[in-house]
């Protein structure tokens, strides 16, 4: 019974771990960024790497070209 809360908490966590790997591509995307794409492909190219990660989570932060 116990490997079962084991799975469990590795699914769990290899969730969190998706979702914040994921995090600089869904802020760009809902900020309608304008180089959304290249943040998603970037993040899941290179979001590996701290560097990197860190740096598409800022620059998604910016602010998206006036429409």
């Amino acid at each position: 019974m116990l490997y079962l809360l084991f799975i469990f908490i590795a699914i769990v966590v290899s969730a969190l771990l998706t979702w914040v790997y994921l995090l600089p591509g869904r802020i760009a995307l809902n900020k309608n960024h304008h180089q959304t794409g290249l943040v998603m492909s970037l993040n899941i190219a290179l979001g590996w790497t701290l560097f990197v990660w860190l740096g598409l989570f800022i620059w998604s932060l910016t602010m998206p070209r006036a429409s």
